[in-house]
């Protein structure tokens, strides 16, 4: 994913918004962006980190009050998701604001300067010191062969008319699949494991893909991640085709 792609997102979905908040984005992304909007909260990211001690909502909301609305503002999902959780009602700021969301990934990989526990540890639920850092922005950490990855707390998008929440990826509706019953040279995606995970994290890094043919099982194909898929290989420029296989069709975990 490039900065330029993302201001272009900006453009086209945000365009009468004031504040736009980045979620699941990383932080060389929104810094890139600095130079064509004004970052709100510059102070959270150091040497390419979210520094979650630094996340200051009074500095925030100084920010919002007082920056030069001739251009859009941006700001951390983590400085938003803390900034929301006092307010009951963000209209009262008088801002149109619009939470673009990376939904291509379902877990974003961890953008802070600690380590985060996984969710299911004791550790996660111990908010005693530094922890409750991450307490306050995340709901969910997956720490796996020593990656984290994390989701955020919504605490936003309820009785607030000022927000709007946009998705990087708008998927069209495919009305129908060409059915496919040989499968020995084409690649399998599934929900039930990691392989639509893997090419759909792929496909965001690089925006490319080498694989132009994959076949999803008919249980599946209707699932809006499949959908997501295809339409960020379309606006990527590299598209790409589902086929759907015939019930009769066993599918097997990608060996790795």
């Amino acid at each position: 994913m490039t900065p330029d792609y993302v201001k272009s997102v900006i453009e086209r979905k945000c365009k009468d918004s004031d504040i736009i908040v980045l979620k699941g984005f990383s932080s060389s992304i929104i810094e890139s962006l600095k130079s064509d909007y004004f970052l709100l909260d510059s102070y959270v990211i150091k040497d390419g980190k979210i520094i979650l001690e630094n996340i200051n909502e009074s500095n925030l909301l100084m920010s919002i009050l007082t920056y030069n609305d001739t251009k859009k503002a941006i700001c951390t999902c983590e400085s938003f998701v803390k900034f929301c959780t006092p307010i009951a009602n963000l209209d009262i700021l008088g801002k149109k604001i619009c939470v673009l969301e990376n939904n291509m990934l379902e877990l974003y990989p961890n953008p802070t300067n600690i380590d985060i526990p996984d969710f299911d540890s004791e550790d996660f639920e111990n908010t005693d010191g530094g922890n409750s850092l991450y307490c306050a922005c995340y709901s969910y950490c997956l720490a796996e062969n020593g990656v984290q990855r994390i989701q955020y707390i919504n605490n936003y998008s309820d009785f607030n008319t000022c927000l709007v929440v946009q998705g990087l990826i708008t998927p069209e509706s495919y009305s129908s699949y060409e059915v496919k019953s040989d499968t020995q040279e084409i690649q399998i995606l599934s929900t039930k494991d990691d392989s639509l995970s893997h090419a759909m994290e792929d496909l965001y890094n690089t925006m490319n893909t080498g694989v132009k043919e994959y076949a999803v099982d008919y249980e599946e194909i209707e699932d809006e991640r499949f959908r997501i898929f295809l339409q960020a290989a379309k606006d990527f420029g590299c598209p790409i085709k589902i086929f759907k296989l015939s019930r009769d069709i066993n599918i097997k975990p990608r060996q790795e």
